[in-house]
């Protein structure tokens, strides 16, 4: 038996939706950058007064936008309302965001090198944390400012 119905449920998830939407922020995701050989020439010999080989390589920039709740600590001069005791425990200088799966699958998938919120750089401190059976399809990271 659940204290909760279904509909209950739902009226909860979609108001909660409303309530992401409303205070959501942007952040950009940064991936570790992807190294692509054009050309491998193994012809030349260092060191004999040879031209240098020309650059055979690039590197790949990948970075996605997403939408996030960003909860940062609490100051003594802020009033947070029902967020205060979340942000009472989070350390100076970390963060933490609550995003959508997209952005979860994305941050999970291959390494995530930053995450800019804000004109700042945050490291993963975290893997991800989902917060109830309630509010499904969010999850919490852990971020660090990157000094």
């Amino acid at each position: 038996m659940s204290l909760l119905s279904d509909d209950e449920k739902n009226s909860i998830q979609e108001a909660y939706g409303s309530f992401f939407e409303t205070f959501q922020q942007d952040i950009t995701v940064h991936k570790v950058s992807e190294v692509i050989v054009a050309d491998i020439n193994l012809d030349q010999v260092f060191g004999y007064e040879e031209a240098a080989a020309p650059l055979n390589y690039s590197y790949q920039h990948k970075s996605q936008d997403f939408h996030a709740l960003v909860v940062y600590p609490s100051r003594g001069d802020q009033d947070l309302g029902v967020m205060t005791e979340m942000a009472a425990t989070i350390p100076e200088g970390e963060i933490r965001i609550k995003v959508c799966t997209d952005c979860r699958d994305y941050i999970q998938k291959g390494k995530t090198e930053k995450v800019v919120v804000k004109g700042k750089d945050y490291t993963l401190v975290s893997t991800e944390a989902h917060p109830n059976n309630i509010l499904v399809g969010y999850y919490i990271f852990k971020l660090k400012e990157i000094k």
